[in-house]
């Protein structure tokens, strides 16, 4: 964890998931430093806005919305497949050294 904060949005082009940066910010560690966070209120500002409109604007809507059903998005069955933490120990791991 660190005190960098990214903002991305994807878009789906003509069939190729596309990610963009929208913007990057250092938060504050403490509340003396909260002060330095007032300037980044455009850059957020800027953000929120880029990404209704993208997202969430009714022009946009009919163009991220498929008329055959598929979004391109896993079955959930296959996500936790993905997701559930497993371990193949017979797979080759180069980063292991035995010898530490």
């Amino acid at each position: 964890l660190g005190t960098n904060l990214q903002f991305y949005i994807c878009q789906n082009v003509d069939g190729v998931c596309i990610m963009t940066e929208l913007n990057s910010l250092r938060l504050p560690i403490s509340l003396d430093e909260l002060p330095q966070l007032v300037p980044y209120f455009d850059r957020l500002y800027n953000i929120v806005e880029t990404i209704y409109n993208n997202c969430y604007s009714k022009d946009n809507m009919l163009t991220t919305t498929d008329t055959d059903g598929n979004n391109g998005t896993l079955e959930p069955k296959i996500l936790k497949a993905i997701t559930e933490k497993t371990v193949d120990r017979m797979r080759y791991n180069c980063f292991y050294h035995p010898y530490h």
